[in-house]
């Protein structure tokens, strides 16, 4: 799950890494950004790869775009991805979810400078991110989404790993 306001750059930058990564889908959202970018996603003709766009938004909400993105999933493992991160290619392996768990980038606990970077990128099944009602739209500002829906993730009792 991708999304962007006005970061056409960082779709054109990373899109390569992300597809050479075997995901079973790769959902794109486009919020309102002054210059489209779905000719660059046709132009990779890769199946996995499903580009929304919607328009005349005038701000980004990070949250709205956000739960849009997890109701038209179509998998039961989400992966929340800024649209400026780089995968190693043992990105899958190295990530593996497991019942009533999640994983979620930590600034905060960062053992390195690289995983300062990640805070907000995010691991978790569907179910579990249903359960909980999604990314809490009364944020509507950027920052704060992430903390909130991990400590409601953590108190609902899926784990953080």
């Amino acid at each position: 799950l991708i999304n962007v306001m006005n970061r056409t750059h960082n779709i054109e930058n990373y899109i390569d890494n992300w597809l050479s990564i075997p995901f079973d889908e790769i959902l794109i959202c486009d919020w309102s950004s002054d210059k489209e970018f779905n000719t660059l996603i046709t132009e990779k003709n890769d199946t996995r790869v499903r580009y929304i766009r919607v328009d005349n938004e005038k701000f980004y909400r990070r949250t709205y775009v956000q739960n849009l993105l997890i109701q038209l999933s179509r998998y039961s493992e989400l992966y929340k991805i800024d649209s400026d991160i780089t995968m190693t290619p043992d990105f899958l392996t190295a990530n593996k979810l497991i019942p009533n768990h999640f994983i979620v980038g930590d600034g905060i606990i960062a053992r390195n400078k690289n995983e300062r970077y990640t805070h907000g990128n995010m691991i978790a099944y569907r179910k579990d991110i249903l359960k909980i009602n999604g990314y809490n739209e009364l944020i509507k500002n950027y920052g704060w989404d992430d903390t909130d829906i991990t400590l409601r993730l953590s108190l609902a009792g899926i784990q953080p790993t």
